[in-house]
């Protein structure tokens, strides 16, 4: 993991939640309580067991930024490379301190963004060192 700091995104975990809880009560009223207790059981559990138990939530996005930040190299600049409509691959190009770094492409700009940001993490970090 980047930090020892866990990083929270509170809005996104409560959105999650309510997602969650919805489909749970819609197998209930639609099939009953022992298959939504089955959907609970095998779907549900395992991975809340695997999601309590880790340290932090990664975000690439905001360890990349806060690295940097850390660096003084200001914050990273995504720049989003127009796609046709329909597009199966979009690209997203990430600047620090104005300099082209990388190129990213991926199935969404959300996806390559988070993908571009990773990878510049990892570099940075070997490159700087963690944030102070």
């Amino acid at each position: 993991m980047a930090s020892a700091k866990p990083t929270y995104v509170k809005g996104r975990v409560t959105i999650s939640a309510g997602a969650l809880e919805s489909l749970i009560g819609a197998i209930y009223l639609d099939q009953g309580m022992e298959t939504a207790m089955k959907f609970v059981t095998t779907h549900i559990l395992p991975r809340a067991v695997e999601y309590a138990t880790r340290d932090v939530i990664w975000e690439p996005i905001v360890e990349l930024q806060n690295l940097l930040q850390g660096h003084y190299y200001g914050q990273p600049v995504y720049k989003y490379i127009p796609a046709p409509l329909n597009a199966s691959k979009y690209t997203v190009e990430l600047y620090v301190k104005g300099r082209p770094i990388l190129k990213v492409s991926a199935d969404s700009y959300k996806l390559a963004r988070g993908r571009a940001a990773e990878a510049a993490y990892w570099h940075f970090e070997k490159l700087l060192g963690p944030a102070s």
